[in-house]
């Protein structure tokens, strides 16, 4: 989904699917579903490293699972 997909869906009262996703074995399961959009956030911190709260986490933490989570999803995304 682009930018103006997200817009135009918001401006039609359609509903918008999103999970959030850290790696890529999740990633090549969500390939499977009809999940319109997939998020990659700072929560990743907390759940994949442990940590108390998200201010931890680093820029580098997050794009190494944004590569990640990329190399596993379709084109699709």
């Amino acid at each position: 989904m682009t930018i103006n997909d997200f817009y135009a869906r918001y401006h039609a009262n359609q509903k918008i699917s999103m999970v959030t996703c850290y790696d890529y074995t999740m990633a090549t399961l969500i390939n499977e579903t009809p999940i319109d959009a997939v998020l990659v956030g700072d929560s990743a911190g907390m759940v994949m490293h442990g940590y108390d709260t998200t201010l931890p986490v680093t820029v580098d933490q997050m794009a190494w699972h944004t590569a990640a989570v990329a190399k596993g999803l379709s084109q699709q995304f």
